[in-house]
């Protein structure tokens, strides 16, 4: 009878291959969830920034992510985002304030060179913005989102806060024509995470340190409004990531693999929006977003709601009496 060890060598080899791949699916899932979250986030400022001498608005779009790679590692993904919101204005002294909230869910798929992923989730968002009468907005948002997926018939979840930061200016000029600057700042925090699970009659553990993205972005947009009904809009896109932790332990027949991810890189985006004024009270809106290294990029449609009046939250000052004085003319 011939020894097996070489077949028992060939299949753990082939176990510790599979166990890699599983884990390179771990991180690119988190990678694209992180993009796709903020992404929705931007899109909610843009909602926020629409002028309206309504006090309240409610809007949802259908959104869709995409990338397919030609050269280098495989890398491709496809994603259905719903996003839906509520935003309220109040008017200041000398401005206004939009508060709002959204509700978010995914559903998207992840190819690898050797492995596919499959994910659903929900997100939930909260966004304040401050307006001035001279175009000028200062944005926060924080979302929380939750995310599911089951490669391989193996559960696991995970969770993502995110805060973003963003400064916006319009400038008009003749003609309807503006334009648009803003700068962005986003952190995201994901917490150490374990997972275990057998591949034969081998027990695979996965472990991830915390994992915290910073992006930096800035967007110039180059518009014009024609008859108050039509705005369109063509951006141009750049953003920096840096990424702190993130390293994900193999432990597998009690020997440890590590990977890590990339820990900086830089996309550069051109885009278009359209939003037509279907009504005084409602909008159709519209943008899409392509990555200029890549063949990706975001694609989005949705409408856009207004009625009620502005909330006044200026200040009141009580009004003074003055009484008549005896052997006085006042009145």
């Amino acid at each position: 009878m011939k020894p097996l060890k070489p077949l028992i060598i060939t299949s753990l080899l082939a176990q510790l291959v599979w166990a890699d791949v599983y884990t390179q699916s771990i991180l690119q899932s988190r990678v694209h969830q992180v993009n796709f979250e903020r992404k929705m986030q931007r899109v909610h400022f843009e909602q926020m920034r629409f002028w309206s001498l309504d006090g309240q608005r409610a809007w949802g779009l259908a959104n869709l992510a995409y990338k397919h790679t030609f050269i280098g590692a495989k890398d491709d993904y496809f994603g259905l985002i719903p996003l839906i919101g509520f935003d309220g204005t109040f008017a200041l002294e000398d401005s206004t304030l939009v508060v709002g909230f959204d509700v978010s869910g995914h559903y998207r798929t992840i190819q690898t060179t050797s492995d596919n992923a499959n994910s659903k989730g929900y997100g939930l968002g909260g966004a304040v913005m401050w307006k001035t009468p001279q175009d000028y907005t200062l944005g926060v948002s924080v979302k929380w989102v939750q995310s599911f997926w089951s490669p391989h018939n193996i559960f696991n979840h995970y969770g993502i806060w995110l805060l973003d930061i963003e400064n916006h200016k319009r400038f008009w000029f003749d003609e309807g024509v503006f334009i648009d600057l803003s700068e962005d700042v986003g952190v995201g925090f994901l917490w150490d995470s374990e997972v275990s699970f057998h591949y034969g009659k081998s027990l695979i553990k996965h472990a991830m340190d915390p994992y915290i993205p910073i992006n930096l972005g800035a967007t110039l947009g180059v518009g014009r409004v024609i008859d108050e009904r039509h705005e369109i809009k063509v951006t141009l896109r750049t953003e920096m990531t840096y990424r702190i932790g993130g390293a994900l332990y193999i432990n597998y027949q009690n020997q440890i693999n590590q990977e890590r991810l990339s820990q900086t890189s830089f996309d550069l985006f051109g885009g278009f929006i359209y939003n037509f004024a279907v009504t005084k009270d409602s909008n159709l809106y519209t943008y899409a977003e392509l990555d200029a290294f890549n063949f990706a990029g975001y694609l989005g449609v949705g409408i856009r709601m207004s009625w009620g009046e502005v909330p006044d939250l200026k200040m009141k000052y009580p009004k003074l009496q003055l009484k008549k004085l005896p052997n006085t003319d006042l009145k």
